[in-house]
């Protein structure tokens, strides 16, 4: 769907009710009006707010968006202000967007990568329902996900994210943890209903609360690196697997670092990943062994 077609998806659509009152915890789903729609994407192309959202939340400056897409920093200015214009290389924009991690084609956030939105030192006023213009911005390019609340084992918690909130949000391929305060005095609180039409994962809000048993899934969790497969383990309720299982498997079929890197290695470029025998290793030493003689 290009964005375009998006926009034209949204006005053919009937109004969305506010379904908070009569489902709080099952459907936080909420109208966005065209007026609304217009601050982020028009005449089928993304404004300025729509990119200086997503930035803004991921904490990217003009200079980080700059160095990431190879774009120099006054076209990445001229993308965050005025958005696809038509005075702007359509190569330019695509750039920025791809920095940003959002798909044009789609008018939603790139698949893959986890996008990390933190709300809690937003700023900005507030605007339609009661969220940020940025808020609603990241929402929109997130919309009809599914919504868990993720505590990280106490554990792993480092002294800055004492008071933080951590909400997974995945739509299609598209993943994002959402960072917001647990204090309304600090920072602001992360509302699902920010994302139009999404929901709680497991129904509602109180079924859809994830405590991490992983001590390694919580470290990354905490300090924001995440990928897709930690991301997934996370959403699906599953414990990672830690380095001591890995050891302990490898050790078992003796396998050693170096062979283990072999498959990785293997199973990234698609091709067989054959466990080497005793007699391939011994040969391997011989020819080691051989070479070290003869320097």
């Amino acid at each position: 769907m290009t964005a375009s077609a998006a926009v034209q998806h949204y006005e053919n659509q009937p109004a969305l009710v506010d379904e908070a009152q009569e489902s709080p915890k099952t459907v936080q789903r909420v109208s966005m009006t065209k007026r609304e729609l217009e601050i982020y994407v028009r005449d089928g192309r993304p404004t300025g707010a729509l990119f200086t959202s997503v930035a803004t939340l991921k904490g990217m400056t003009p200079q980080m968006v700059s160095e990431k897409s190879g774009i120099g920093q006054p076209i990445v200015q001229a993308v965050l202000h005025g958005g696809a214009q038509a005075d702007i290389k359509i190569s330019a924009v695509q750039g920025v967007s791809q920095a940003l991690g959002i798909d044009l084609s789609e008018l939603r956030m790139a698949d893959g990568a986890v996008h990390i939105f933190d709300i809690s030192a937003s700023g900005a006023k507030k605007g339609a329902g009661g969220f940020t213009l940025h808020e609603r911005g990241v929402g929109l390019l997130m919309r009809g996900a599914l919504i868990v609340r993720v505590t990280p084992d106490k554990a792993c918690a480092a002294p800055k994210s004492r008071f933080s909130a951590f909400h997974a949000a995945q739509v299609g391929d598209a993943r994002a943890v959402f960072v917001s305060s647990t204090m309304p005095l600090v920072g602001r609180r992360f509302d699902p209903s920010m994302i139009p039409s999404s929901r709680w994962a497991c129904g509602d809000e109180v079924k859809s609360k994830l405590g991490l048993q992983s001590q390694e899934l919580s470290t990354q969790l905490v300090i924001r690196d995440l990928n897709r497969v930690e991301f997934d383990q996370m959403f699906r309720g599953e414990d990672a697997v830690s380095w001591e299982d890995l050891r302990t498997l490898a050790r078992a079929h003796n396998l050693s670092r170096t062979e283990i890197q072999d498959i990785i290695r293997a199973h990234v470029a698609g091709g067989p990943a054959r466990k080497r025998t005793r007699a391939d290793r011994r040969a391997a030493l011989r020819l080691v062994g051989a070479s070290a003689d003869g320097a």
